[in-house]
């Protein structure tokens, strides 16, 4: 083998290692860009299953002061009710009596549904379940963030040491582990699984 023989293999290898530690060099940049997304999905996430725990919590304790006061208006209703059968009760009293039943009942309608302010009971019911319903979703979509961090966290240690040992067989399977890791993330955006 002659000297220029040795110089030419020389350098291709120098070009190899070269065009390997670029492509190592993007691939954990992409993966560490990959790695910043999903952290704050899920750090939304999480943020968002708290927010609509605290709502659903809010809105169920409103609903039941509701149901209370509702309540308490029945039962008052039905003491004035059983009131009216005392004889000795002049028309004047009877009148008011029956004047009070008529708003207690229009209260207890109006806990249960009201359609002017939205917060009868059916009305918070129905608003409880939605916030229960977003915070299902945020608690679901957060695991598959942190699993896609971890993985993405590893792939890009492996691409790493992959460039040290300058091996392009672990760089490939270091960047397979990173695509499984984004499909992991995207499915935290998305819940396709």
């Amino acid at each position: 083998m002659e000297a220029h023989e040795v110089n030419e293999i020389i350098e291709a290898t120098e070009v190899g290692e070269s065009k390997l530690r670029i492509y190592g060099a993007l691939i954990i940049s992409f993966l560490a860009l990959c790695l910043a997304i999903f952290h704050l999905g899920g750090t939304n996430a999480a943020k968002n299953a708290i927010e609509a725990s605290i709502s659903t919590s809010d809105t169920f304790s409103f609903y039941q002061a509701k149901a209370a006061k509702q309540t308490l208006y029945q039962i008052a209703t039905d003491q004035l009710e059983l009131s009216l059968i005392n004889d000795k009760l002049s028309s004047l009293q009877k009148e008011e009596i029956e004047k009070k039943i008529k708003q207690y009942k229009e209260n207890i309608s109006r806990y249960e549904t009201d359609e002017k302010t939205k917060e009868g009971k059916k009305e918070l019911f129905e608003k409880a379940k939605e916030f229960e319903h977003e915070r299902n979703i945020a608690t679901r979509k957060d695991p598959w963030f942190d699993f896609s961090e971890s993985i993405l966290q590893i792939a890009i240690v492996i691409t790493s040491v992959a460039l040290i040992i300058e091996s392009a067989p672990i760089v490939y399977i270091a960047g397979t582990i990173g695509v499984v890791g984004i499909l992991i993330g995207v499915n935290g955006f998305f819940l396709i699984v």
